[in-house]
């Protein structure tokens, strides 16, 4: 073997080893939506000026329920990505997704102090910290009840993909390909 062929097959190996790192079908598929969900909330808090309601208890109720709501959606999207990608048991995931949660509404109210026109609130922290709770809590429940079907819990797709998994049938990747 001379020089230039030892050259390509260790750069060959390089590649290989960074292609090998880079995220699979099923990391995006399980991801990418918690991630484009923390986009839409970043975007939506780097707005200067929100719209109000002039009934000042209708506008702290909306926008607080705005903080619930999102932050609910953030936390099953997290739960759903930890729980699938690590296959970890329910506890943990919950537990990760909540953290997780937490986390980005702290960063999020920082992010807000640089904002023209917008100031972090501990308050708000505590509402989206709410939403994440009580989203966590409902997974928490159904998943809890064995009477229900999966399908409660999860997406029809996914509900598929783990009868097949189970039975042995198809592997991830042929799924996800």
């Amino acid at each position: 073997m001379g020089v230039g062929a030892l050259e390509k097959d260790v750069l060959g190996n390089r590649v290989k080893t960074v292609l090998s790192r880079l995220p699979t079908k099923r990391w995006l598929y399980y991801w990418l939506p918690a991630l484009l969900w923390m986009g839409v909330i970043f975007v939506a808090s780097s707005r200067s000026h929100l719209p109000f309601y002039v009934n000042k208890t209708v506008d702290f109720a909306t926008k607080k329920a705005g903080h619930v709501t999102e932050y609910g959606v953030l936390a099953f999207l997290l739960w759903r990505a930890i729980s699938k990608e690590r296959e970890w048991l329910a506890l943990p995931s919950l537990g990760g997704a909540f953290v997780l949660s937490l986390l980005y509404a702290i960063s999020d109210e920082f992010h807000q102090t640089f904002v023209l026109g917008r100031s972090g609130r501990l308050t708000d922290v505590g509402f989206d910290a709410l939403g994440a709770l009580l989203a966590l809590g409902l997974v928490w429940r159904f998943s809890k009840d064995e009477n229900l079907p999966k399908e409660a819990i999860l997406s029809n797709f996914d509900a598929l993909q783990l009868d097949e998994l189970q039975d042995g049938h198809k592997s991830d990747d042929d799924l996800l390909a």
